[in-house]
Protein backbone atom coordinates (compact mmCIF):
# COMPACT_ATOMS: atom_id res chain seq x y z
CA UNK A 1 0.00 0.00 0.00
CA UNK A 2 1.68 3.01 -1.06
CA UNK A 3 0.79 7.02 -0.74
CA UNK A 4 -0.33 8.89 -3.59
CA UNK A 5 0.77 12.81 -3.97
CA UNK A 6 -1.19 14.44 -6.50
CA UNK A 7 -0.10 18.33 -7.08
CA UNK A 8 -2.13 21.00 -8.90
CA UNK A 9 -0.78 24.16 -10.50
CA UNK A 10 -2.66 27.21 -8.24
CA UNK A 11 -2.45 24.82 -5.22
CA UNK A 12 -0.31 27.07 -3.33
CA UNK A 13 -2.09 27.97 -0.30
CA UNK A 14 -3.86 24.60 -0.31
CA UNK A 15 -3.15 21.19 1.23
CA UNK A 16 -5.99 18.54 1.32
CA UNK A 17 -5.12 14.98 2.86
CA UNK A 18 -7.00 11.52 3.08
CA UNK A 19 -5.51 8.80 5.56
CA UNK A 20 -6.86 5.63 5.84
CA UNK A 21 -7.51 4.54 9.34
CA UNK A 22 -8.93 1.12 10.25
CA UNK A 23 -12.43 1.34 10.58
CA UNK A 24 -12.90 4.39 7.92
CA UNK A 25 -10.93 7.62 6.47
CA UNK A 26 -9.64 10.84 7.58
CA UNK A 27 -9.56 14.19 5.24
CA UNK A 28 -8.27 17.13 6.14
CA UNK A 29 -7.41 20.53 4.43
CA UNK A 30 -5.68 23.69 5.46
CA UNK A 31 -7.74 27.34 5.80
CA UNK A 32 -5.06 29.64 3.96
CA UNK A 33 -7.12 32.06 1.75
CA UNK A 34 -5.72 34.71 -0.90
CA UNK A 35 -6.78 36.73 -3.64
CA UNK A 36 -4.30 38.70 -5.68
CA UNK A 37 -1.87 38.47 -3.08
CA UNK A 38 -3.52 39.37 -0.06
CA UNK A 39 -4.07 37.36 2.92
CA UNK A 40 -7.95 36.84 3.72
CA UNK A 41 -9.15 35.61 7.06
CA UNK A 42 -9.32 31.79 7.04
CA UNK A 43 -11.72 29.68 4.96
CA UNK A 44 -13.21 26.05 4.97
CA UNK A 45 -11.99 24.12 2.24
CA UNK A 46 -14.04 21.08 2.68
CA UNK A 47 -17.50 21.58 1.83
CA UNK A 48 -20.68 19.40 2.51
CA UNK A 49 -22.67 19.00 -0.88
CA UNK A 50 -25.72 16.18 -0.13
CA UNK A 51 -23.57 13.21 1.13
CA UNK A 52 -20.53 14.05 -0.50
CA UNK A 53 -17.49 15.78 0.97
CA UNK A 54 -15.41 17.84 -1.74
CA UNK A 55 -12.22 19.98 -0.84
CA UNK A 56 -10.49 21.35 -4.00
CA UNK A 57 -6.79 22.47 -4.75
CA UNK A 58 -5.50 24.44 -7.90
CA UNK A 59 -7.86 26.86 -10.03
CA UNK A 60 -10.80 26.90 -8.17
CA UNK A 61 -12.33 30.31 -9.79
CA UNK A 62 -11.84 32.53 -12.80
CA UNK A 63 -14.16 35.08 -13.44
CA UNK A 64 -13.31 35.46 -16.72
CA UNK A 65 -14.56 32.28 -17.91
CA UNK A 66 -17.41 32.31 -15.61
CA UNK A 67 -15.05 28.73 -13.52
CA UNK A 68 -17.04 28.00 -10.48
CA UNK A 69 -16.24 24.84 -9.82
CA UNK A 70 -17.29 24.86 -6.15
CA UNK A 71 -20.85 26.04 -7.83
CA UNK A 72 -20.28 23.41 -10.39
CA UNK A 73 -19.91 20.69 -6.98
CA UNK A 74 -23.04 21.97 -5.63
CA UNK A 75 -24.95 21.68 -8.49
CA UNK A 76 -24.43 18.18 -9.46
CA UNK A 77 -23.85 16.15 -6.19
CA UNK A 78 -27.56 17.92 -4.15
CA UNK A 79 -28.61 15.72 -6.33
CA UNK A 80 -29.64 11.86 -6.44
CA UNK A 81 -27.57 9.20 -8.00
CA UNK A 82 -24.12 7.31 -7.65
CA UNK A 83 -21.29 8.73 -6.73
CA UNK A 84 -19.26 8.12 -10.04
CA UNK A 85 -22.44 9.36 -11.89
CA UNK A 86 -22.34 12.68 -10.60
CA UNK A 87 -18.44 12.90 -10.99
CA UNK A 88 -18.43 12.15 -14.50
CA UNK A 89 -21.37 15.16 -14.57
CA UNK A 90 -19.34 17.88 -12.33
CA UNK A 91 -15.90 16.70 -14.98
CA UNK A 92 -17.85 16.75 -17.95
CA UNK A 93 -19.07 20.76 -16.72
CA UNK A 94 -15.66 20.91 -15.31
CA UNK A 95 -13.69 20.59 -18.39
CA UNK A 96 -16.08 22.95 -20.68
CA UNK A 97 -14.69 26.04 -18.45
CA UNK A 98 -10.81 24.62 -18.08
CA UNK A 99 -10.67 24.34 -21.63
CA UNK A 100 -11.96 28.19 -21.80
CA UNK A 101 -9.46 28.79 -19.31
CA UNK A 102 -6.34 27.13 -20.93
CA UNK A 103 -7.77 29.37 -24.14
CA UNK A 104 -7.70 32.22 -22.30
CA UNK A 105 -4.15 31.98 -21.01
CA UNK A 106 -2.61 30.95 -23.60
CA UNK A 107 -3.79 34.15 -25.71
CA UNK A 108 -3.75 36.53 -23.60
CA UNK A 109 -0.47 35.95 -21.54
CA UNK A 110 1.95 32.82 -23.81
CA UNK A 111 4.90 32.85 -20.96
CA UNK A 112 2.45 32.64 -18.15
CA UNK A 113 0.63 29.49 -20.45
CA UNK A 114 3.85 27.49 -21.06
CA UNK A 115 5.41 28.43 -17.60
CA UNK A 116 2.22 26.64 -15.27
CA UNK A 117 -0.40 25.11 -17.95
CA UNK A 118 1.79 22.87 -20.36
CA UNK A 119 2.78 19.75 -18.69
CA UNK A 120 1.31 20.33 -15.41
CA UNK A 121 -2.10 19.37 -13.26
CA UNK A 122 -4.51 22.33 -12.62
CA UNK A 123 -6.75 21.20 -10.38
CA UNK A 124 -7.09 17.96 -8.15
CA UNK A 125 -10.32 17.37 -6.30
CA UNK A 126 -11.15 14.85 -3.35
CA UNK A 127 -14.56 13.67 -3.14
CA UNK A 128 -15.42 11.53 0.04
CA UNK A 129 -19.25 9.73 0.31
CA UNK A 130 -20.65 8.20 2.57
CA UNK A 131 -23.27 6.73 0.00
CA UNK A 132 -22.45 3.21 0.68
CA UNK A 133 -21.87 1.45 4.17
CA UNK A 134 -17.69 2.04 3.95
CA UNK A 135 -16.76 5.74 2.90
CA UNK A 136 -15.22 5.96 -0.52
CA UNK A 137 -13.00 8.50 -1.75
CA UNK A 138 -11.54 9.18 -5.22
CA UNK A 139 -9.76 12.24 -6.08
CA UNK A 140 -10.07 13.40 -9.67
CA UNK A 141 -7.14 15.26 -11.54
CA UNK A 142 -7.00 17.74 -14.53
CA UNK A 143 -3.82 18.02 -16.02
CA UNK A 144 -2.51 19.76 -19.42
CA UNK A 145 -0.12 17.44 -21.06
CA UNK A 146 3.18 18.86 -23.16
CA UNK A 147 1.47 20.06 -26.05
CA UNK A 148 -1.36 21.47 -24.75
CA UNK A 149 -4.44 19.21 -24.38
CA UNK A 150 -6.39 18.81 -21.48
CA UNK A 151 -6.92 15.39 -19.48
CA UNK A 152 -8.48 14.19 -16.76
CA UNK A 153 -7.52 11.38 -14.40
CA UNK A 154 -9.30 9.33 -11.21
CA UNK A 155 -7.30 8.01 -8.49
CA UNK A 156 -9.76 5.82 -6.29
CA UNK A 157 -8.24 5.69 -2.52
CA UNK A 158 -8.58 1.99 -2.75
CA UNK A 159 -5.71 -0.01 -1.00
CA UNK A 160 -3.28 2.86 -0.71
CA UNK A 161 -2.94 4.61 2.89
CA UNK A 162 -2.58 8.20 2.03
CA UNK A 163 -3.99 10.31 -0.63
CA UNK A 164 -2.37 13.98 -0.79
CA UNK A 165 -2.78 16.89 -3.23
CA UNK A 166 -2.00 20.48 -3.19
CA UNK A 167 0.76 21.05 -1.57
CA UNK A 168 2.53 18.25 -0.82
CA UNK A 169 6.33 18.65 -0.56
CA UNK A 170 6.99 17.96 3.08
CA UNK A 171 4.89 15.53 3.59
CA UNK A 172 6.48 13.68 0.52
CA UNK A 173 9.78 13.91 2.34
CA UNK A 174 8.84 12.86 5.16
CA UNK A 175 6.73 9.36 4.29
CA UNK A 176 9.89 9.04 2.05
CA UNK A 177 12.23 9.25 5.08
CA UNK A 178 10.02 7.20 6.94
CA UNK A 179 8.74 4.69 5.64
CA UNK A 180 7.28 3.27 8.99
CA UNK A 181 4.74 5.90 9.58
CA UNK A 182 1.56 4.08 9.38
CA UNK A 183 2.49 1.92 12.05
CA UNK A 184 4.74 4.67 14.17
CA UNK A 185 2.26 7.84 14.40
CA UNK A 186 -1.35 5.89 13.48
CA UNK A 187 -3.47 7.81 11.57
CA UNK A 188 -5.27 9.82 13.79
CA UNK A 189 -1.51 11.48 14.71
CA UNK A 190 -0.48 11.49 11.21
CA UNK A 191 -3.10 13.33 9.65
CA UNK A 192 -2.61 16.22 12.04
CA UNK A 193 1.60 15.96 11.62
CA UNK A 194 1.43 15.98 8.17
CA UNK A 195 -0.57 19.42 8.07
CA UNK A 196 1.47 20.67 10.82
CA UNK A 197 4.79 20.35 8.17
CA UNK A 198 3.24 21.49 5.11
CA UNK A 199 1.95 24.62 7.16
CA UNK A 200 5.42 25.44 8.51
CA UNK A 201 7.14 24.68 5.41
CA UNK A 202 8.75 27.88 3.89
CA UNK A 203 7.87 26.50 0.43
CA UNK A 204 4.48 26.89 0.20
CA UNK A 205 1.30 29.08 1.64
CA UNK A 206 -0.72 26.64 3.44
CA UNK A 207 -1.50 28.05 6.91
CA UNK A 208 -4.41 27.19 10.07
CA UNK A 209 -6.42 26.06 11.07
CA UNK A 210 -6.83 22.66 9.65
CA UNK A 211 -10.07 20.94 9.24
CA UNK A 212 -9.96 17.66 9.92
CA UNK A 213 -12.78 15.34 9.28
CA UNK A 214 -13.84 11.59 10.13
CA UNK A 215 -15.67 9.08 8.34
CA UNK A 216 -16.48 5.47 9.68
CA UNK A 217 -19.17 3.40 10.38
CA UNK A 218 -20.55 5.48 13.45
CA UNK A 219 -20.95 8.53 10.48
CA UNK A 220 -19.79 11.59 9.49
CA UNK A 221 -18.67 13.84 12.34
CA UNK A 222 -15.29 16.47 12.86
CA UNK A 223 -12.25 15.62 14.60
CA UNK A 224 -11.09 19.41 14.36
CA UNK A 225 -13.42 21.60 12.69
CA UNK A 226 -11.24 24.29 11.84
CA UNK A 227 -12.47 27.17 9.78
CA UNK A 228 -15.92 24.90 8.69
CA UNK A 229 -19.46 24.89 9.96
CA UNK A 230 -21.11 22.12 12.36
CA UNK A 231 -22.17 19.36 10.32
CA UNK A 232 -26.09 19.63 9.80
CA UNK A 233 -27.96 15.91 10.76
Amino acid sequence: MAAVFLCALSCYGTTVIVIRSPDGILLAADAKATHKGSNLAPQCKIHRYGKVFVAMAGITTSVGVGLEPEQLARTVFTTSGPILTQMEGFAIATRKYLLAQIDSEKNSNRPYYERNYLGKSILDVTFASMSSPNPEVIVETFFVDGVGVLHDQRTPLGNHLLLVSGMTSAIKSYTQQNGGWYKQLGPDVAIKKFMDLEIASKENAAGPPASILKMDVGGVRWVEPGACPAILK
